[in-house]
C-alpha cells in the first residue's frame, strides 16, 4: 500500500540541497577571501609605487614617503584620539566596570569636544 520510496527520494533531494548550499557558501567565502588578498596586494603595490614601503632583503621596510601614507596618518590619528580621550585604556587590565567607565568618560569628552 504505501511504500518508503517517496521517503527515500525526498531525503536523497534534501541531502543534495543541502550539499549545494554548503558548497556554494564554501566558494562565497574563497571569492571573497582571494578578493581580500587582491586587495591587500593592490594597497602594497600601490604603497609601493608611491615608495610608502619598499622591500629590502625579503623584508617590508618603510619608504621614503612612509609618513605621507594613508595608512601611517590614520595609526597617528587613533593614537591621537587615544592619547586624548581614553587615557590608561591601554594600562588597564582590571574588572569590566573599571573598562566601562574609562570608555564611558573618553565618550564623555569626545561629545564635549564636538559641541
Amino acid at each position: 500500500m504505501f511504500t518508503e520510496q517517496p521517503y527515500y527520494e525526498a531525503k536523497v533531494f534534501l541531502k543534495s540541497y543541502n550539499d549545494a548550499i554548503t558548497c556554494l557558501r564554501e566558494a562565497a567565502e574563497q571569492k571573497a577571501q582571494v578578493e581580500f588578498q587582491e586587495h591587500v596586494l593592490q594597497s602594497l603595490a600601490t604603497a609601493r609605487t608611491r615608495q610608502e614601503l619598499d622591500v629590502r632583503d625579503g623584508q617590508v621596510v618603510p619608504g621614503l614617503n612612509f609618513g605621507q601614507s594613508k595608512q601611517t596618518k590614520l595609526f597617528q590619528f587613533s593614537n591621537h584620539v587615544f592619547a586624548k580621550y581614553l587615557k590608561g585604556f591601554e594600562e588597564y587590565n582590571g574588572s569590566f566596570k573599571g573598562f566601562q567607565q574609562i570608555v564611558i568618560e573618553g565618550l564623555k569628552r569626545m561629545k564635549s569636544d564636538v559641541k
